[in-house]
């Protein structure tokens, strides 16, 4: 064999050896892609632009009413006990608490329904003298419905009524002295109105940027007033306006 045919061979393999290389350290273009690529689920929200179509199944609402207890029923009650009940001293009574509801997909055709729990904790924030043993002293677990009027799509004030029923639990120290404690149970009920301020209509790319992160289809801020009624004269009556307000997010 020639000196000119093994010329050729050792171009040849030498040709050969470095397409090989260089193929192993380009890569498939395929496999790149999808490397590259965002898990199924982020793609599948990146492609959701309408946010305000998407159907929401559960509401979580955080609220404060700072003067939930002022009226001269409960100051009457204060008094009754031992405790100073003028206009000036009447303890002022406050919520902070939770609402989480359920919106039925099948419901949501004009508007939409939902139906919650609330637990909220009501400290005293001012008295002339120490009448709880603690912020968990009174608390409050409820029920309640609401109606929202939802018209068209990214609405930025959305009107709300509804109905609610709440247990108010108290345990107050006793002015005498004896350590016994003064406690009981307010079953407060009646109806409600509102307006929440939808979020996302204020910020869209915001609004979709956290539903990628978070899941949330729709926040708002939330303004509520109760129309309160005690049902049981012998407890502590609660009775008048109570105003909330919060903010919301619907998943």
């Amino acid at each position: 064999m020639s000196s000119k045919t093994i010329s050729y061979e050792n171009r040849l393999k030498f040709t050969l050896l470095a397409l090989f290389i260089a193929l192993n350290f380009a890569g498939s273009p395929n496999a790149q892609a999808d490397s590259d690529s965002p898990p199924p689920l982020e793609k599948r929200k990146t492609l959701v632009v309408d946010i305000e179509s998407l159907k929401s199944q559960l509401g979580l609402q955080l609220f404060g009413a700072p003067s939930l207890i002022t009226n001269g029923q409960a100051g009457q009650y204060f008094t009754n006990q031992g405790y100073p009940g003028t206009d000036v001293t009447t303890p002022t009574i406050s919520a902070f608490g939770l609402m989480v509801d359920y919106q039925p997909w099948f419901l949501q055709f004009a508007g939409a329904f939902d139906f919650g729990v609330t637990l909220a904790l009501n400290p005293i924030l001012s008295s002339s003298q120490n009448i709880v043993d603690s912020v968990l002293s009174i608390y409050t677990l409820g029920l309640q419905a609401r109606y929202q009027l939802r018209l068209f799509s990214w609405q930025p004030l959305v009107p709300v009524v509804g109905y609610f029923a709440d247990n108010l639990f108290y345990s107050f120290q006793n002015p005498s002295g004896s350590g016994q404690a003064i406690t009981g149970r307010a079953l407060v009920h009646g109806p409600m109105v509102g307006v929440w301020l939808l979020l996302n209509w204020m910020e869209p790319s915001s609004a979709r940027q956290f539903y990628i992160n978070s899941g949330a289809s729709r926040s708002y801020l939330t303004f509520e007033m109760r129309q309160m009624t005690t049902l049981d004269g012998k407890t502590l009556n609660v009775n008048g306006r109570s105003y909330l307000f919060g903010i919301r997010m619907e998943f």
